[in-house]
C-alpha cells in the first residue's frame, strides 16, 4: 500500500539505480488528467497489479436501442435509488455520475461500515445496491451477510476486479443478485442494474 501511494510521483521508482527513472507512471497519469479521465490501480501481491483507465463520456442521456433476443436491454431510471459502496473516491464519483445521467437517485457510501449506516436509514427507498468486494475495514462478503439479516430480499450487484471462481460462487450463495467484474463497462454497468431491477420489481 505505501509504494501504491507514490507510484505516480515522478522519479518515483522500486528498481534498483540505473535501471529505470521512474517517470512512466507520471507520464500516463499527466495524459488522463489532461483528458479529464482518471486511472484506477489494483494490487495484490503474488497475483499482480491491474491499471484501469476511465475516461470521461458524454453527459447526454443514453439511448439505447431495443435490445436483440439474448441480450440485456438498457432501460433509463425512473428515480430509483441505488446505493454505491466503493472505497475509491475517482471511482465512486464515476459511478454515481453515470446512473445520475440516466435517471437514478444515488447514495454513496465509501466503506462497508458507511454502506450499513446509509442503509439502515435509508432501506426503505433503497432499490438497488452497487457493492464493491475489496472494501476496507469490513470485506464486502461481510457487508453483504449484514445486508442480508436487515432485509433477506435486498438487491445487491457484487463488483470486483479480483475474484477466484469459488469466492464467486459464494457470493451467489450468500444472495448477491449478480456479480459485475470492474473495470466498469457503462453499458454493462446500466444493464445489470436494469436486469435486477426488473427481477421480482421493487
Amino acid at each position: 500500500m505505501e509504494t501504491l501511494d507514490h507510484i505516480f510521483e515522478p522519479f518515483f521508482t522500486t528498481k534498483k539505480q540505473g535501471q529505470g527513472t521512474g517517470l512512466g507512471l507520471p507520464v500516463v497519469y499527466g495524459i488522463m488528467k489532461g483528458h479529464h479521465g482518471f486511472i484506477d490501480v489494483e494490487s495484490k501481491v503474488g497475483r499482480g497489479t491491474t491499471f484501469s483507465l476511465y475516461f470521461p463520456i458524454p453527459t447526454q442521456v443514453i439511448e439505447a436501442p431495443a435490445a436483440p433476443s439474448g441480450e440485456i436491454e438498457i432501460v433509463r431510471g425512473r428515480g430509483e435509488t441505488i446505493l454505491v459502496v466503493e472505497d475509491k473516491e475517482p471511482l465512486r464519483e464515476f459511478v454515481m455520475t453515470v446512473l445520475g445521467d440516466n435517471g437514478y437517485a444515488v447514495l454513496p457510501a465509501a466503506d462497508g461500515a458507511e454502506a450499513l449506516e446509509v442503509y439502515r436509514k435509508r432501506r426503505d427507498d433503497v432499490a438497488l445496491i452497487l457493492l464493491d468486494m475489496g472494501l476496507p475495514k469490513m470485506t464486502g462478503a461481510e457487508v453483504l451477510s449484514e445486508l442480508k439479516k436487515i432485509t433477506p430480499g435486498v438487491k445487491v450487484i457484487a463488483a470486483s476486479g479480483y475474484l477466484e471462481p469459488e469466492i464467486k460462487a459464494g457470493i451467489f450463495e450468500a444472495g448477491a443478485s449478480d456479480f459485475l467484474p470492474k473495470p466498469y463497462r457503462v453499458v454493462e454497468l446500466l444493464g445489470k442494474i436494469t436486469m435486477a431491477l426488473k427481477v421480482g420489481g421493487h
